[in-house]
């Protein structure tokens, strides 16, 4: 009987699930941009902005490019001191690229909704 242990993890990470769900809340959180009253517009901005955010950080670093950094660092910049509707149109870039990245990666998760009747 040999005394060398071995690793069993208790759980594992599933990373493309772990990315698709962070997709879905980005999707989300862009659905649910609010304009009916500045505070709302703002925070439903705010929340579209971290969740952008959170995607990226999610990325193993071999999938950030160039251009994802640049445009993280504009938004970050724009959300400190510029206007909306920018930061807006630069976290719909950095999501294009990121989703750009995710496919040719093969890192999407592809298929179709079956309803099951019972």
């Amino acid at each position: 009987m040999s005394s060398e242990g071995r690793f069993i993890p208790y759980e594992t990470i599933d990373y493309v699930m772990t990315i698709n769900s962070a997709v879905s809340d980005v999707r989300r959180r862009r659905a649910d941009i609010n304009t009916s009253n500045k505070v709302v517009f703002e925070r439903s901005i705010d929340r579209y902005f971290w969740a952008v955010d959170a995607l990226y950080v999610t990325l193993i670093p071999r999938l950030r490019t160039s251009k994802m950094r640049r445009l993280r660092e504009e938004a970050h910049k724009i959300r400190t001191n510029g206007s909306s509707k920018d930061l807006i149109k630069l976290l719909d870039a950095l999501f294009e690229e990121i989703l750009n990245i995710l496919d040719r990666a093969g890192l999407l998760i592809r298929g179709e909704r079956i309803v099951v009747e019972e």
